[in-house]
């Protein structure tokens, strides 16, 4: 199995659920393998993972999954791009308090001449990269380093 592979078939151990609210949440199924479990938990240490985490790691997982090859996976993190909705950005943010150091950090990472909006967004951008690159490190850990067939 490739890492292409095990990102497909870890897909299958995601689900969509309805929320008191009325909004929709990606979670785990209750029968997903340890190391998926193992992997929602260790992306972005640190933060508790949630049900942005959850859904930046299917989320990832979809696009090695759907990946064209080997040098498509090495770039793939680009397309990881932040919400466009500025409610939805806040609602991101102010879920975990860790989230700040994000924000702050892309400020750090980029000259800014943006808007508040344009520097979460940019934070969010990060969370979402750092999690595509820890999901593609564990799949080609758990593989044995085959990213996929020849």
């Amino acid at each position: 199995m490739n890492v292409k592979e095990l990102a497909s078939e870890y897909l299958k151990h995601f689900t969509a659920v309805l929320e008191d609210d009325g909004s929709l949440s990606i979670k785990l199924k209750d029968d997903a393998p340890d190391e998926l479990k193992a992997m929602v938990y260790k992306t972005r240490g640190g933060i508790e993972p949630d049900k942005y985490t959850t859904e930046y790691v299917r989320h990832a997982l979809l696009l090695i999954a759907e990946s064209e090859g080997v040098e498509d996976l090495h770039t793939l993190h680009s397309e990881c791009e932040p919400d466009d909705r500025e409610k939805d950005l806040l609602d991101w943010l102010y879920s975990n308090r860790e989230r700040i150091w994000l924000v702050e950090e892309a400020i750090e990472l980029w000259e800014y001449e943006d808007t508040l909006i344009e520097c979460i967004q940019d934070g969010q951008r990060l969370e979402r990269q750092d999690i595509f690159i820890d999901v593609l490190d564990t799949l080609t850990k758990i593989v044995g380093g085959e990213v996929c067939s020849a």
